[in-house]
């Protein structure tokens, strides 16, 4: 038997982003190519993808930094009673510590340390993951300031969103929610002690005091959670407007009882697995794992820990589903959502791969973890992976990678700068969309949920956009997301129009390559945009882009034209905010 109590694996699982990195411990350099096999060094993406999370520290960074462009930020941040919540990750490009994703990849993140210990060992990470789970989980204890409160978020959204600087040169107070037995929030709750439960298992043999102190964290959360129900949406309503509980909480109190059945051994979780699986439904087949949905999670985990045959059949029904039914886009990545495809295609990767070292058609899943990660690393055309492989992506929409070299001033005017973003975010996954995405430019956040099998939304997420829609998806003619702006004035708005083209307060270029005549897309509105410009300085609109859709390539140019003229119709108009809104 081994920590876990499951037998150890060869398979390396790297987690960024939400998204994993799989590799054979044995050879982590893999140069053979064909079914199951790789060309790539997953080591070296395994190094870069936790090179990602210290990008996304707060709070009193080590002495050992990695990232030198990063600093001590946030350390102002308390709760109502002045209690310490420094520390923990930022979500994703911008400040918000946000509970329910940062637990979600720190459990996913543990997960793959647990059962792939030996082939972080052989990589030389064991260290790096071990120091990634554990900026996680101090920053939940201190967020668990008595046995009934807990805080689950750090930071305002939307105040955040209306400022472009260094987390380091903030200065404002913070807002902190708590939740208690009035106020509860189970999916928050629940996930936190799962990733505690999780990480109780990383440090079982090298630290068991702080094993002891995450186990009783952990069984103190998971009964929080259990005993005073609710969503944790309807505590901190404003959180619907970024990781709403879409599927809420019955998937994590199963997930949460599941890893402590497995941290500790103690039957009473396995009874409460079935009590959660009965009442919530939990027998049913997910479409996806997800910071939110945890159902496809429980039931590979469930098989492992017990081998029985009814979670078996669960696991099987899963990743046949993923791997035999599931949408693919032209060149094989399943797309299961619009928003964050690779951070979803990564995630069941990895579940199947968990499937598949229970002899649960074996070859087959590795077979398709193999190809998932391999598109992702470069079989596409290009690397999703900032800072490894061909072509990869260079300007991610996060903060202070956009920042240029201290004490230069950060601000607006970084996030309009067209060229390469100062800092290299290394590790860090996008695009969001299909294989149509440029390598310059991408209008998703990076996220730590997006982080964790990287870390898991928002590479992953893709927050404030929408996808083509992969059956309709054709290598001659692209449809480009290229660039959303939140900020753009009278002043400016000419500037922000680059050689691409645009159109203003967070709308889409949209640009066709059809006989490679790509300027000729929608030029009285480029031409309009930047001869008038009606928002008035230093006001900041945000709107959430539009979603087109080219069904068939003959209509592509009477569509593209009459969307060209609606939105000329609308800039035109002093009031055209409003319109804009309901159009998108």
């Amino acid at each position: 038997m081994v920590k876990g109590n499951t037998a150890p694996s060869n398979l390396i699982a790297a987690s960024f982003n939400g998204k994993s990195i799989l590799t054979d411990s044995r050879s982590v350099t893999n140069t053979t190519e064909g079914h199951g096999k790789s060309r790539y060094d997953y080591g070296e993406v395994l190094g870069k993808s936790l090179l990602f999370y210290e990008a996304q520290r707060t709070g009193k960074l080590p002495s050992n930094n990695r990232v030198k462009w990063r600093g001590d930020s946030m350390m102002m941040d308390k709760g109502n009673n002045g209690e310490d919540l420094t520390g923990g990750y930022f979500d994703a490009g911008d400040h918000v510590k946000f509970g329910f994703p940062m637990a979600g990849f720190t459990t996913v993140l543990a997960w793959g340390a647990i059962d792939y210990e030996d082939a972080y060992i052989h990589s030389g990470q064991i260290e790096h993951i071990r120091q990634a789970i554990r900026w996680s989980t101090d920053y939940f204890i201190k967020a668990h300031t008595s046995q009934y409160e807990f805080y689950a978020q750090v930071g305002d959204g939307h105040d955040d969103h209306a400022i472009w600087s260094r987390p380091e040169d903030w200065t404002k107070p913070r807002p902190a929610w708590k939740l208690t037995p009035q106020q509860p929030g189970s999916e928050v709750l629940a996930e936190t002690a799962a990733a505690l439960a999780a990480a109780s298992i990383v440090f079982r043999s090298v630290d068991p005091n702080y094993q002891s102190i995450l186990l009783s964290h952990a069984r103190q959360l998971y009964d929080f959670a259990n005993h005073f129900r609710g969503n944790y949406t309807h505590s901190i309503p404003h959180i619907t407007d970024f990781y709403n509980s879409w599927s809420g909480y019955g998937d994590e109190l199963g997930w949460s009882a599941a890893w402590l059945l497995r941290a500790t051994g103690d039957q009473r979780y396995q009874a409460d697995v079935d009590q959660h699986y009965a009442e919530f439904g939990l027998t049913k087949l997910p479409l996806e794992f997800s910071w939110d949905n945890k159902i496809a999670g429980l039931q590979i985990l469930m098989a492992k820990i017990t081998n029985n045959l009814s979670y078996r059949v669960q696991a099987e029904n899963f990743c046949n589903y993923v791997v035999r039914q599931a949408p693919k886009t032209p060149k094989g990545l399943v797309f299961l959502q619009p928003w964050g495809s690779l951070r979803h295609a990564s995630n069941v990767a990895f579940l199947c791969l968990q499937a598949s070292e229970m002899n649960i058609n074996k070859q087959q899943y590795v077979d398709f973890a193999t190809q998932q990660i391999n598109y992702i690393l470069g079989d596409s055309g290009r690397s999703y992976v900032i800072g490894f492989g061909q072509n990869y992506p260079q300007r991610p929409h996060h903060v202070s990678s956009s920042c240029p070299d201290r004490p230069a001033v950060c601000n607006w005017d970084a996030f309009s700068n067209p060229n390469p973003n100062p800092q290299l975010l290394i590790g860090a996954l996008g695009p969001c969309n299909t294989e149509t995405s440029l390598p310059i430019e991408f209008l998703n956040s990076i996220s730590t949920d997006q982080a964790s099998a990287l870390i898991n939304q928002r590479f992953d997420e893709c927050r404030y956009k929408k996808v083509i829609n992969p059956h309709h998806v054709d290598d001659e003619i692209t449809l480009e997301a290229i660039r959303s702006f939140t900020s753009v004035t009278s002043k400016n708005a000419s500037h922000l129009c680059d050689t691409k083209g645009c159109l203003r307060d967070s709308h889409l270029l949209i640009e066709s390559n059809i006989n490679n005549k790509n300027r000729r897309v929608c030029p009285d509105v480029i031409l309009a945009l930047k001869f008038t410009g009606p928002s008035t300085p230093q006001q900041i609109i945000q709107f959430k882009p539009c979603v087109l859709r080219i069904n068939h390539p003959e209509a592509q140019g009477d569509f593209l034209k009459f969307t060209c003229r609606k939105i000329q119709v609308l800039i035109q108009d002093e009031a055209s905010t409003k319109y804009y809104r309901s159009l998108c």
